[in-house]
């Protein structure tokens, strides 16, 4: 194709197409061999330059290695850790240009002697350094060190490495945006941080911009998500990334186990608008107990608290009854931000609290003559409890004979609403 573009006037067998550095002059290898293979496997990118090679019908083809290799070394400072400009370094014969070679030429360059150089290889700022050991090793065919290629150079008299720490420091760095507190719709504000530091090294930086102290700085990853509480926790275990966007608050941030809650009084007799809420912005911790939201509704509506359920509220309806003497983290599947309870007043008679044996379930009565079903009730029955048992218990309940009670299906181990049929 190469061949039929340029409109060489030789055979085909008389063109090769060679690798070719357009910045160092230098040719690289042929593609004698590789005709088959395609340009994304050749690692051929857009904008590569190459060399077209022509000869004679009957000549043999010059060797490959009279090409060399140019690598260009930049060298850290010694005094001021900084970056030199780099430095041109050439091989004549690529195929025998090894690790030592270059390090011979690089102490002919620089002084600095071999056995004091550290060569670090970096191929783009979000990959790992690799510091290239084996003196004897190839630079093309086994450390990939192509032509045009760009080398490190420091002293080894140090553990550490200035070229490590400087290109970590810079794949790791990141840009977050956030808003000015009070203003939840413009995140015009930003600063860069390594995604290695933790919350609270970023709180600090934030505070230094908006001019509010650490401690007084909540922060979430938008409007409804739940709070950073963890200070200790990095910002990559936190999945913030480069242009991220966290939420300023003003206002002393929630504590680890903490939790913004809701709460409302939940009236089981009615079918349309069941509950009111009571509580906004409740704070909570993972480790409280049924009887604090007891104590706080008591306190809130002024009712004695023996005569409270608490129970988990789920979108329109009431779940989950809250064991007392089991924390809140313990009595739910899952306890954040944003969570949701409700607080039933019961009957002098009735029970308040679940035992741990115990389901509660949801009856409605129904009225043939009618076609309507009664105000919602909730009964306490053992999970083991048999048909007959709920059956007796009914009838007990609603003062009529045993066989009177039905039901449309067998109750569960989870919440059900049964229907009271008089048959």
């Amino acid at each position: 194709m190469a061949h039929e573009t340029a409109k060489v006037k030789v055979p085909l067998s008389c063109a090769r197409l060679r690798e070719y550095n357009t910045v160092t002059g230098t040719v690289g290898r042929s593609f004698a061999g590789r005709e088959d293979m395609s340009l994304t496997a050749l690692g051929i990118f857009s904008q590569r330059s190459f060399l077209l090679e022509v000869k004679e019908e009957g000549e043999e083809w010059p060797s490959e290695a009279a090409g060399g290799i140019v690598v260009r070394v930049i060298r850290v400072n010694p005094a001021s850790l900084e970056f030199d400009p780099a430095l041109s370094i050439k091989l004549e014969d690529v195929s025998v240009a090894t690790l030592g070679l270059l390090k011979k030429e690089i102490e002919a360059k620089t002084g600095m002697a071999v056995e004091s150089q550290r060569v670090v290889k970096v191929r783009t700022v979000d990959s790992p350094v690799e510091f290239l050991a084996g003196d004897d090793k190839l630079l093309s065919k086994e450390l990939g060190i192509a032509d045009g290629s760009v080398v490190y150079l420091e002293s080894n008299e140090k553990e550490w490495s200035v070229v490590q720490q400087r290109f970590e420091v810079e794949s790791n760095t990141i840009t977050i945006d956030f808003n000015r507190p009070g203003e939840n719709t413009t995140f015009d504000l930003s600063v860069s941080i390594d995604r290695r530091r933790t919350i609270g090294e970023l709180k600090e930086k934030i505070g230094e911009v908006v001019g509010i102290p650490p401690g007084q700085i909540r922060l979430k990853r938008k409007v409804l998500s739940k709070e950073y509480k963890d200070n200790n926790a990095t910002l990559q275990d936190c999945s913030l990334l480069e242009g991220s966007a966290v939420l300023v608050e003003e206002g002393v941030p929630l504590k680890v186990g903490e939790f913004v809650c809701k709460i409302f009084q939940f009236y089981a007799e009615r079918d349309d608008d069941p509950f009111t809420l009571l509580l906004v912005d409740q704070v909570l911790c993972e480790t409280d107990t049924a009887d604090v939201i007891r104590g706080l509704v008591a306190e809130k509506i002024s009712f004695p608290r023996t005569r409270l359920r608490v129970r988990e509220k789920n979108g329109p309806r009431a779940s989950t009854v809250l064991r007392d003497g089991k924390t809140l983290k313990a009595s739910l599947p899952v306890v954040q931000d944003s969570i949701e309870f409700c607080v039933q007043v019961v009957g002098e008679n009735e029970v308040c609290a679940l035992r741990e044996d115990d389901m509660i379930l949801e009856i409605q009565q129904f009225h043939p003559s009618t076609m309507t079903l009664g105000p919602k009730q909730d009964i306490f029955v053992e999970k083991d409890a048999s048909v007959l048992a709920l059956r007796m218990l009914l009838a007990s309940k609603h003062d009529m004979p045993l066989g009177t009670p039905s039901f449309p299906f067998p109750p569960s181990t989870f919440s059900l609403i049964f229907v009271l049929q008089f048959l």
